[in-house]
């Protein structure tokens, strides 16, 4: 596994403060913030319009709007195996070819001072070819130390494992090497956990013994001649193992079931070679949500440094979190689930995503990132930014994007529209990353591929989209960019000329992170005899207008969940205040519950006559459907009466919902996005939007004719099916007509709802509504736990 190991010296660099020193920095930073760099690229499309006299008005230009810049480390290799931090500059250890034999890889340590990262330096690594080198860690004398594996199968599960620990000189030569101690060695099920030299040039090694018993971890303290001094069982499993500026080497642990059960207690511990004790630092004990903790850091006066979902904060005595910054604070920064966070001089931070997860022999990819408090500079750099990405977009520069789809087929149109794309892009290639199965309605497998690729860091540059992926859920955790400043700074774009009411449908929070390419619109209809007057309700009005038919079925399918499930179309994620984070509104879930828990059960329902039989004897009320330029099968569903139609129950909108499975996104570790907005822009084009294949009803305006054209030229034979597929009623079918046209042009321009605000929320309900519905608990108490877990849900996002 991957640990963070450091310890670094606040030596402050000299300063070049001439003019020709400021004038060359801004314009290099400035061609750096264009360069397709994932960590800085809103800055590219949405310049700050601050003028050079607002600036130099600025009491306190280093404060200037609290914002904080992260700029990109790039390491030589994508694959990482271990690395560390030593003053002020980052070791890693990777593998490449060897310059003596091309046919084997070397192991190197490539050292990056960090207040000049784009002059790397390489050192080969002198060790045996049959050993794997796995951990590294820096003396106080910034020598080098390395733990290498002498095993073909790493050591997994039962093997004896020859390990060693060695010294590395400037040229990569082993100065010096110690051959574990047998008590290291005996038990293959150990896991290498980290690495650390104290001051004085002893090895502090941490070892797991797995997953199960009562001592997780084990730490062995060896002299620089490789003697044993002590070891010591650790209760807890090792998380990983640090030096802070003092020259004290601390470790943090955890509790497994604690892990399991979704919360630890988190315990920073001292290692005392004198007394050869563990004693817990006087922070201690804190207790977090395991899925949000990340890492830590000591500051000089003993208090921890900590990160999370949200950001990163010191810890007082009194184990109280205080707000260092946001990730929300700063563009384009995702967070995985295995971030760490490294305190550096200046006040900086280096950020290192990591790739979680057991297996000695598993290098990580790791992006690393300096964040630091933007300054009065950092403005103009961004006006320089904005035009040279003006110009970037023009030539049109490169690089190869992967496009993620979850359990779909892409449909014709997009496929074409991809390889049209890449015909006129020969150096920017849309490569396609399928996730899940391509059929069937569980999509819960690709999701959770695309859920585990985002946790690694290895999101795809663009999604597309469909209803039931947690579009909300997902934009709170900041893993797409906006894309307003795409749409302003793109000077072939006008909003008019497109459906902005469906647009704008995906807009959180005055933010554009999706753009639905073809779309469709869930609605309501019943007898317009009965719907009379009523364009939308909310739910109290739904609930009044089923009052007046307390003897019929209402709907189809009238069970416990289908009813829950029209109840919560509307309003089931947006019931939760995003804005104030706060939870669901508990009164308005009760009336859903209450109401959905008169009808019958699923196991209970039969279906006793056709649908057709039973809408002729007003036995169903409401059907859910789509928007279509028809009606014809509609009426004859409703007997052949004339209809009406209307939203779902919404309490802030009028109940039409936009519904589309093509909504595109950009990521937000997407490293090419000049190339992502022009792919965008391409499925948004004429080209594409009035393509016969494309499946849904295209956004832009101008591309409606052809559906509407295929729906004037209707002919042939319809039919009506009784909810089981088989067909109870056929019809002559003829071409929409002129009213039906207008009408259905008039329900796209009603929509501004997406259909499913957030699944995960929906999920939650209807989860726990079971227990309601068969009265093993009150409504009462099902509603307290709804309240408490989404409670929860919604603190994990913001």
């Amino acid at each position: 596994m991957i640990w963070h190991k450091h310890k670094r010296k606040a030596v402050m660099k000299a300063k070049h403060d001439n003019l020709f020193f400021k004038i060359v920095t801004i314009l290099a930073f400035a061609i750096f913030l264009t360069s397709c760099d994932s960590s800085n690229r809103s800055t590219d499309v949405s310049a700050d319009t601050t003028t050079n006299e607002e600036i130099n008005n600025t009491n306190n230009p280093s404060e200037m709007n609290g914002k904080y810049i992260a700029m990109k480390v790039n390491s030589l290799h994508e694959e990482i195996w271990d690395y560390t931090i030593y003053e002020n500059t980052l070791y890693y250890i990777s593998y490449e070819q060897s310059s003596e034999n091309p046919n084997t890889e070397q192991a190197v340590v490539v050292q990056i001072d960090l207040d000049d990262p784009d002059t790397p330096i390489i050192i080969p690594l002198a060790i045996p070819p049959q050993q794997l080198a796995v951990q590294i860690a820096i003396d106080d004398n910034g020598s080098i130390h390395i733990i290498t594996k002498e095993n073909e199968e790493f050591g997994y599960w039962g093997e004896l494992v020859n390990m060693f620990w060695h010294q590395i000189g400037d040229d990569g030569e082993i100065i010096h090497s110690v051959v574990m101690p047998l008590s290291i060695r005996e038990n293959g099920a150990h896991i290498l956990y980290s690495f650390e030299i104290d001051a004085d040039g002893n090895a502090y090694i941490a070892m797991g013994v797995g997953w199960s018993g009562e001592h997780q971890s084990e730490i062995y303290v060896l002299n620089p001649s490789g003697d044993l001094l002590f070891q010591t069982p650790i209760k807890h499993r090792v998380w990983f193992m640090f030096k802070d500026l003092r020259g004290e080497i601390y470790f943090h642990q955890y509790s497994t079931v604690a892990m399991i059960e979704g919360v630890t207690t988190m315990v920073l511990s001292k290692i005392d070679i004198t007394s050869q004790e563990i004693i817990d630092n006087d922070i201690t004990h804190l207790s977090v949500e395991r899925s949000s903790f990340h890492g830590l850091d000591v500051l000089p006066d003993g208090t921890l440094f900590i990160s999370n979902m949200k950001g990163v904060y010191d810890v007082d005595m009194e184990s109280t979190l205080h707000e260092r910054f946001l990730w929300t604070n700063i563009d384009n920064i995702t967070i995985s689930r295995g971030a760490r966070v490294h305190l550096l001089s200046d006040d900086k931070v280096l950020l290192a995503n990591i790739e979680e997860g057991l297996g000695l022999g598993q290098a990580k990819p790791i992006p690393f990132r300096i964040i630091r408090k933007q300054t009065a500079d950092d403005i103009i750099t961004a006006e320089l930014a904005a035009r040279a990405w003006e110009e970037l977009l023009a030539t049109g520069k490169v690089g190869n994007l992967t496009l993620g789809v979850v359990g779909r087929a892409v449909d014709p149109a997009i496929r074409k529209a991809i390889e049209e794309f890449n015909i006129m892009h020969p150096y920017s290639q849309i490569l396609v990353k399928q996730y899940g199965s391509l059929y069937g309605f569980d999509q819960s497998e690709g999701i959770t591929q695309l859920n585990n690729d985002i946790i690694k860091g290895n999101s795809p540059d663009i999604l597309l989209l469909h209803q039931d992926i947690s579009y909300g859920a997902y934009v709170k955790q900041g893993l797409f960019q906006d894309l307003y400043p795409y749409l302003e700074a793109d000077e072939g774009f006008d909003m008019s000329e497109y459906r902005e009411n469906i647009i704008r449908a995906y807009d959180v929070d005055g933010g554009l992170y999706g753009i639905p390419i073809a779309f469709a619109v869930e609605l309501m209809y019943g007898h317009e005899a009965d719907l009379a007057g009523i364009s939308s309700w909310n739910m109290d009005e739904f609930i009044a207008f089923a009052d007046r038919f307390p003897e019929s079925r209402i709907f189809r399918f009238p069970t416990q969940t289908d009813v829950l499930d029209i109840c919560l179309k509307a309003n089931g994620g947006n019931m939760v205040d995003w804005v104030n984070g706060t939870g669901l509104d508990m009164e308005l879930l009760v009336k859903k519950l209450e109401f959905a828990n008169r009808f019958v059960s699923a196991d209970s329902f039969t279906i006793e006559q056709t649908v057709t039989e039973r809408a002729m004897m007003g036995d169903i009320r409401l059907m859910t459907g789509i928007a279509r330029a028809w009606t014809q099968e509609e009426r004859e569903t409703m007997g052949g009466q004339a209809i009406s139609f209307v939203g779902f129950p919404s309490e802030k909108g009028n109940g039409y919902l936009v519904s589309s499975d093509k909504v595109v996104a950009i990521s937000s570790n997407c490293q090419h996005t000049i190339t992502a907005w022009q792919f965008i822009s391409h499925l948004l084009s004429e080209n594409v939007q009035a393509s016969e294949n494309l499946l849904g009803y295209p956004v832009k305006r101008s591309s409606i004719e052809g559906k509407l054209t295929s729906a004037r030229e209707r002919s042939g034979v319809g039919g009506v099916n009784d909810g089981r597929g088989d067909i109870v009623i056929s019809f002559d079918v003829h071409g929409a007509t002129f009213d039906e046209i207008n009408l259905f042009l008039e329900m796209l321009e009603r929509a501004t709802e997406i259909r499913v605000a957030d699944i995960q929320v929906d999920s939650i309900i209807k989860e726990e509504a079971g227990a309601y519905f068969s009265g093993q608990k009150s409504v009462e108490e099902v509603v307290a736990i709804i309240e408490n877990r989404v409670g929860i849900y919604v603190k994990e996002l913001r």
